[in-house]
């Protein structure tokens, strides 16, 4: 993996190098960063390469791999590495509230934990309500949220 002169990683070969490999070569140099560990947070760096793609949502069109005179260029791959340090540094409780997010299907992308939390809340709200009815009640939160006037 070498650095272009963009800042993102890139990969020479003729396929893009899997997800799990690219995690795996950066945990075995992230699990230093890492302060807290919650339990459901696997200790290896192969276990942790296989578990983190999970908590992440599937790469979308946009982030397909990508050849460009012979170097691969693979978004999917830097926001995952991205996201794996951040969440390395993060305190047990928050990854408790990624890991436990995800099991309701919600998906952390390194967002701030207080705004994530409400991102969650929400999601399930708009689950629970149905889509058009959440769109509906959207103007009520907005004024809802809106400190009050001092008129």
């Amino acid at each position: 993996m070498n650095t272009d002169d963009t800042g993102f990683a890139s990969y020479t070969a003729d396929a893009p190098p899997h997800v799990t490999d690219v995690l795996r070569e950066a945990a075995l140099k992230m699990t230093g960063l890492a302060k807290h560990w919650h339990t459901d947070v696997p200790r290896t760096a192969s276990e942790l390469a296989a578990w983190w793609p999970t908590m992440q949502d599937p790469p979308s069109d946009k982030e397909a791999p990508s050849n460009h005179d012979g170097v691969w260029k693979c978004p999917y791959h830097e926001r995952l590495l991205v996201t794996l340090a951040i969440f390395l540094t993060r305190p047990a409780e928050e990854q408790s509230i990624i890991i436990e997010a995800r099991k309701d299907g919600v998906y952390w992308r390194g967002d701030d934990i207080a705004f994530f939390a409400r991102v969650w809340d929400e999601t399930l709200r708009m689950r629970q309500m149905g889509v058009e009815e959440y769109r509906k009640s959207i103007p009520s939160l907005c004024m809802e949220s809106m400190p009050e006037s001092k008129d």
